[in-house]
């Protein structure tokens, strides 16, 4: 689970999602995908969100921008099997041109 998930599960122990969605002025759809970590708040929800919940938004905002970062570095990771274009290209390239004598 997210540090947002984390700290959104802790948090709505004492709340229902549905109390926390009306305060912070979205549907409780939107605050269980918060809480399970489908979705991140965004930066414009995050004042709200935390007044809803009753802890500073500096803590709420270092949970959001720790799991931003992590799927950042998630997203840059390289998928297993997979090879890059540009090195297979490169590649191929310099083989044709070393099979035809080109230097």
């Amino acid at each position: 689970m997210s540090n947002t998930g984390s700290l959104l599960e802790a948090l709505t122990a004492r709340k229902t999602q549905v109390v926390v969605a009306a305060a912070a002025g979205v549907s409780q759809s939107v605050v269980s995908s918060w809480q399970t970590g489908r979705h991140l708040p965004t930066r414009t929800r995050l004042p709200s969100l935390a007044a809803a919940l009753g802890i500073p938004l500096a803590d709420l905002t270092a949970a959001v921008e720790s799991d931003r970062a992590e799927r950042f570095r998630l997203a840059r990771l390289p998928k297993p099997g997979r090879r890059k274009a540009a090195s297979a290209i490169g590649r191929g390239s310099r083989r044709q041109v070393a099979g035809r004598g080109v230097a």
